[in-house]
């Protein structure tokens, strides 16, 4: 073959479109639970977070969780809160609707037939996003820090991209994400969640919050993965906690949800209407501090497409003598 020829073969062989060799791959597999049906076909993907929240984790100081730049909220009030502490339910009804200014960036999306359990590899090309990626001089290191989550979901027009909702508008479904595992596990066995990681430089540890020391402490340059291990009780309730950096490499285990759900964390808006109850509901397990001079309970319902209700019941006491018949906390 003359080297024209060769360099031609060369050429077709890569074409416009060749990636190249990727940085990382991330390998993995989503199981199901209680017999989930997934109709359609299904992508799993790599978000990546706003940098913002990269500064929630490495910078936790100049973290502001009511930093206006993250999201825009109007309000309608129907009661403003009374809440006098005579034994009497405190009062507050309010709607809100809530849109999302700084949203996770999707890349490398894999399309796959939905049959579990599902296998995945996504290769990953390039460095994260540059919306994504955080300024350690701004906590006093050098270089850049960033987290993404892997999400499995429906792609129903399979326009390859997650389309997010509203409250006029539904979402894509989704079925399994690596970083909000929240499935029960095989007694003695961990819940197991995963955010992929990228580092590039030097992170000034004094500046992060001390239970995540340790693990940030061993990242390496490039892509690793932050591994969270919980145990958890017969009921789900925390046990234990840790936390970790594994290589690139390591296998993602993921857990279905129990149903195709619409999660508001795939919400671009949505609307939430808390409003306070004048009498607790049948059975309820209210919050009673020691003293017994307060009670609190809350529900948190989805009740449609990125629509949600938050009811509360909330009573207090500053004598006793003034706790109604029906006063549920125990007054020692």
């Amino acid at each position: 073959m003359t080297l024209l020829g060769a360099l031609a073969a060369c050429d077709a062989l890569t074409g416009s479109g060749y990636p190249g060799d990727p940085l990382a791959t991330l390998t993995g597999r989503i199981t199901r639970l209680d017999n989930l049906d997934v109709n359609g076909e299904g992508a799993v993907a790599v978000f990546w977070q706003p940098k913002s929240l990269g500064a929630a984790l490495v910078n936790p100081a100049a973290y502001d969780p009511d930093d206006p730049t993250f999201y825009d909220v109007q309000c309608q009030l129907f009661q403003p809160l009374v809440d006098a502490c005579d034994g009497t339910p405190h009062q507050y009804d309010e709607s809100c609707r809530t849109r999302l200014l700084q949203d996770d960036i999707l890349t490398e999306e894999v399309s796959y037939e939905v049959h579990f359990p599902l296998e995945f590899q996504i290769p990953l090309y390039d460095r994260p996003p540059a919306p994504s990626l955080y300024d350690l001089a701004e906590q006093g290191g050098h270089g850049v820090f960033t987290m993404a989550h892997i999400a499995a979901y429906v792609d129903e027009n399979q326009n390859g991209l997650l389309d997010k909702g509203t409250p006029e508008r539904a979402p894509e479904l989704g079925f399994a994400d690596s970083a909000f595992q929240d499935y029960l596990p095989a007694p003695g066995e961990p819940r197991r969640s995963y955010f992929v990681v990228y580092f590039e430089g030097e992170l000034n540890l004094d500046a992060v919050e001390p239970i995540f020391r340790d693990a940030l402490a061993q990242m390496p340059q490039g892509f690793s993965l932050w591994y969270k291990e919980e145990f958890v009780d017969e009921r789900g309730q925390l046990i234990s906690v840790s936390r970790s950096i594994q290589p690139i490499d390591t296998p993602i285990e993921m857990v279905t949800e129990s149903s195709v759900v619409d999660s508001y964390a795939w919400c671009v808006e949505y609307d939430t209407r808390v409003t306070y109850l004048a009498a607790l509901p049948p059975d309820p397990l209210p919050i009673c501090p020691a003293d017994g001079l307060f009670v609190y309970w809350e529900r948190e319902t989805k009740t449609g497409s990125c629509v949600g209700l938050n009811e509360v019941f909330s009573a207090c006491l500053t004598d006793p003598a003034q706790a109604p018949a029906d006063w549920p906390c125990p007054i020692p």
